[in-house]
């Protein structure tokens, strides 16, 4: 069993199915650029994949860009060490909760995998569900189906050192 509420919107509800953000009309291709301003520790490692998403495109090959990755086996299970994470009051709402998070079930992205491998696409696809979720909707939504306290806030300048792929721009 994993824990199926903690991607959620505020309304709690099962996530839609995934499909790309934003896609350019009649391509499927992903519109949504990587990290625009990243934190200096990090400005090598997106240009290292700006590079690689441009060979890649330009030899007729594929990209999928998954989001966070949810579903059994993975840390967002009932079992897993994000879940643990919650249940120990380590999440917090850093900065008001306003980093957004795209996710993907794991059964979703082997669908895209196969779905990829059996026709013909190229470029980047983003691979996530419809409905990005910022953290102060879906942690709060979680910690009571997990029997987790609720997120406490912190100030942004707390996030700073930790700010992997939540900047919201």
């Amino acid at each position: 069993m994993f824990a199926t509420t903690m991607c959620l919107p505020s309304s709690c509800e099962p996530p839609r199915p995934p499909g790309p953000q934003r896609q350019a009309p009649d391509t499927g291709r992903a519109l949504e650029p990587l990290w625009v301003r990243p934190p200096k520790q990090f400005v090598p490692v997106l240009g290292a994949l700006r590079e690689l998403e441009q060979r890649t495109s330009d030899a007729g090959g594929a990209l999928l860009r998954f989001g966070h990755l949810y579903g059994p086996g993975s840390s967002c299970a009932s079992d897993g060490s994000f879940v643990h994470q919650v249940k120990a009051g380590k999440v917090p709402l850093v900065g008001g909760g306003t980093a957004v998070f795209s996710f993907t079930h794991a059964h979703d992205a082997a669908t895209a995998v196969i779905a990829a491998l059996d026709r013909p696409v190229s470029g980047a696809l983003n691979i996530v569900d419809d409905d990005p979720a910022p953290m102060h909707q879906w942690p709060p939504c979680l910690a009571p189906t997990v029997d987790a306290p609720g997120p406490k806030g912190a100030p942004a300048a707390l996030g700073l050192p930790w700010a992997v792929g939540m900047s919201p721009s």
